[in-house]
């Protein structure tokens, strides 16, 4: 099933999209996205293949997860949040799909892999079943895994409970990566669109560690004025 869906997503694939793939997601040596195998496939063909083949085995599905092109890990994960979010699906369905998408992390290596999974199915989860998972995430020395934990907290944050995504921020904001400084200052926003006071008092809290990458996606909401203050730290 692996070489057939893999077949049938190799005939969207488009040469002259690779380059400009490759250095939208930081494939040149020495960057974060470096290794890593594109063939120009667009997001939505790949969703339109999801839903034709989101009834597959979690084997079968895992064996996508772990291919080396990206597109196709991609396509993999689109799955994994429609039969995730499948209402048929029950909780130890959903359970087994976490296990695995936390047994295949290391395949889930670029900011758009995580980006349109990790709140979907783990932050999903995690809302419903807490545990310390995404603190480990948060801890870990992988870029991705440290990633994925802040996103996943979108979830949380679409449901205006903001202690835990405010937790893992303040884990991650003396990370050096600009990659997650993107993430944690992406959530900062989104707390702010909901709830600005409490996102101004954290800012406030973390001013001096936090990078400026991180506070200028944080006040991008903010009214002019307010956001001025910020970046001079007069507020």
């Amino acid at each position: 099933m692996h070489k057939a869906i893999k077949a049938e997503a190799l005939q969207f694939s488009d040469a002259e999209r690779i380059e400009s793939y490759k250095r939208y997601f930081k494939c040149i040596p020495g960057a974060y996205g470096y290794g890593d195998t594109f063939v120009g496939i667009k997001s939505p063909e790949l969703r339109t293949l999801a839903k034709k083949y989101r009834g597959i085995t979690l084997a079968q599905l895992e064996s996508l997860i772990q291919d080396k092109i990206h597109e196709i890990r991609l396509l993999a994960l689109y799955i994994l949040v429609l039969k995730f979010q499948n209402k048929k699906a029950t909780t130890n369905e959903k359970k087994q799909l976490v296990s695995s998408y936390l047994k295949n992390l290391d395949f889930v290596n670029n900011w758009d892999l995580v980006d349109s999974s990790a709140h979907y199915v783990l932050g999903a989860w995690e809302f419903q079943h807490p545990s310390e998972t995404l603190f480990q995430l948060a801890t870990h020395s992988n870029m991705w895994y440290n990633r994925v934990a802040m996103i996943a907290t979108f979830y949380h944050i679409k449901q205006k409970a903001f202690e835990l995504p405010l937790r893992i921020a303040e884990l991650l904001i003396e990370n050096k990566n600009d990659i997650i400084h993107k993430a944690v200052g992406w959530m900062l926003r989104e707390i702010a669109m909901r709830n600005q006071p409490l996102a101004l008092n954290f800012i406030r809290e973390h001013y001096t560690a936090m990078s400026r990458t991180t506070l200028r996606y944080a006040i991008e909401k903010f009214d002019v004025s307010l956001r001025h203050d910020c970046l001079k730290g007069t507020f």
